[in-house]
């Protein structure tokens, strides 16, 4: 045995060692931060069908909130794949909530929504403001 191959050995050793040490202390960190980690904050709100859709209501889902507009050319370009994806993942606990900008009006929100058959659930913020300050 050559004494630089037992030095070689002796290296990738101490680099598997090294690996195994990194790995088990994310895996124990992530598991930490995952049970340190507080709930999502309840909120509650009507989408632009009138359905009120709630945190409570998402428990236990993966839940992609998008924020876009009509006006948006990149918004429009990534909704047929933010469709896709939905549709793939759905039934496995996946969903999305469409936010439409406070300067969306909310009649092009909804002929958007509509035209395009959107899957998920869709809000206009400005569409609930004006309901939401009225007497």
């Amino acid at each position: 045995m050559n004494h630089g191959d037992g030095m070689n050995q002796r290296s990738r050793g101490f680099a598997r060692i090294g690996i195994i040490f990194v790995l088990a202390a994310t895996v124990a960190t992530s598991i930490w931060m995952a049970a340190a980690s507080p709930e999502a904050p309840q909120v509650t709100f009507n989408t632009i069908d009138g359905t009120a859709l709630s945190s409570e209501r998402q428990r236990g889902r993966v839940t992609l909130v998008n924020f876009w507009s009509t006006t948006c050319t990149v918004c429009m370009e990534e909704m047929p794949l933010l469709i896709e994806t939905y549709r793939d993942f759905h039934e496995r606990g996946f969903d999305v909530v469409a936010v439409a900008m406070p300067y969306d009006r909310p009649d092009w929100v909804v002929d958007y929504s509509r035209r395009n058959a959107l899957p998920f659930k869709s809000r206009s913020t400005s569409m609930a403001e004006s309901t939401e300050h009225s007497a």
